[in-house]
């Protein structure tokens, strides 16, 4: 999976640099465009700044179910599929994670995609003791959760 993800990645990599044209070997470098020149954000969009208040909810209620190890609040908003998931998976993911997610740590808002009829909001959580950062994927379709990612 690891593979086939990476495989993707560099794959799209190339597709966007070919379309921007920009070199597509691998040491050529971009030319560099300094942040306060008027050019510095052509061609860049935005997506939202921030999350719908949905969203943040949705988000708060899942993460904080992992950290409680509430599986009946972080499988009760989902549809049918996501309530689906088996508990004993809930059980050891959130032993997993639990440690990690009640300490100091905080959460930014990404961005949104559009995946399959879900929205997609990406979240970054970062810890103050330094260790490494997750990301957590929520997609959500009609108000109803369809994945909860943490990686």
């Amino acid at each position: 999976m690891k593979i086939l993800l990476l495989s993707f990645c560099l794959i799209a990599a190339t597709h966007l640099a070919a379309q921007d044209g920009l070199p597509l070997t691998p040491s050529a470098t971009p030319p560099k465009t300094d942040s306060s020149s008027p050019g510095f954000l052509s061609g860049v969009l935005f997506s939202e700044a921030k999350p719908s208040k949905e969203d943040i909810d949705i988000f708060t209620k899942l993460f904080t179910a992992l950290e409680k190890k509430d599986y009946a609040s972080f499988v009760g908003d989902g549809e049918p599929a996501f309530r689906a998931f088996p508990e004993g998976q809930f059980d050891s993911v959130a032993t997993q994670l639990a440690p990690k997610l009640v300490g100091d740590h905080q959460v930014t808002y990404l961005g949104v995609l559009q995946q399959k009829g879900f929205r997609v909001t990406l979240w970054k959580v970062s810890y103050k003791d330094g260790s490494d950062d997750m990301l957590a994927t929520l997609s959500v379709r009609n108000g109803k959760v369809g994945g909860f990612f943490i990686r």
